[in-house]
């Protein structure tokens, strides 16, 4: 999930969506490349699971349709951890009810070190 941040800056979040708790992120003040999204994967998987090349079963990873996404290398990469990749719709009310209540909280609390649960 990309939410926007202040001034042109961006954070992506994964989330576990039936705890609802942010496994991993990544800010910049630039764009975010399939590369950062890649690390995004992998970090997911680490925390979730500790240090495993595959998942122990398939998870569906539902990301937007922005290209860092949806690029080859990083759909490859996540097909080859052992998620089965998902796109939201063009407009989807679920995706921007996500954002929305994380923009809520950063407002709340800075990034450092919190793990935050929504």
């Amino acid at each position: 999930m990309k939410v926007p941040f202040r001034a042109g800056r961006g954070v992506n979040f994964a989330i576990d969506t039936c705890d609802r708790e942010i496994l991993s992120y990544i800010a910049t003040t630039g764009g975010i490349t399939s590369e950062s999204v890649k690390d995004l994967v992998a970090e997911s998987i680490e925390y979730r699971f500790g240090k495993v090349e595959r998942l122990p079963h398939r998870i569906q990873w539902l990301s937007d349709n922005a290209p860092s996404y949806t690029a080859r290398g990083t759909i490859e990469f996540a097909h080859m951890t052992g998620f089965e990749v998902c796109t939201t719709p063009y407009y989807s009310p679920e995706s921007i009810c996500m954002i929305s209540l994380m923009q809520k909280l950063l407002w709340h609390y800075p990034i450092c070190g919190l793990k935050i649960i929504i």
